[in-house]
């Protein structure tokens, strides 16, 4: 699904990704379980996005990259990054469409 949704679908699909994002637990401190337990949600759900909404990851030494619904966010901080920063460039997108 790497084309342009319609505003209502993307919309869904932005507030799809807010609420799993949200739901990840945390990563206490230097806790390796509580680490390990973040990164395998994580990874599930970069999974869900890639199998349910043809998302596509791209995790390197520098970052990561996310590019689903035809738009593109990165971050140096990792996967959880990408998202959070897909979450706004969505919301960006949406707001140029209002705005044509």
């Amino acid at each position: 699904m790497s084309t342009r949704l319609p505003d209502d679908e993307l919309l869904k699909l932005i507030h799809l990704l807010k609420d799993r994002s949200a739901a990840l637990p945390a990563a206490t401190g230097s806790d390796l379980a509580s680490i390990q337990t973040r990164r395998d949600a994580i990874l599930q759900l970069i999974g869900d996005l890639e199998r349910g909404h043809g998302a596509k990851f791209n995790t390197r030494w520098n970052g990561a990259t996310l590019v689903m619904a035809g738009i593109r966010a990165t971050s140096t901080s990792g996967p959880a990054g990408a998202m959070q920063n897909w979450i706004t460039a969505a919301y960006r997108e949406l707001d140029r469409r209002r705005a044509a």
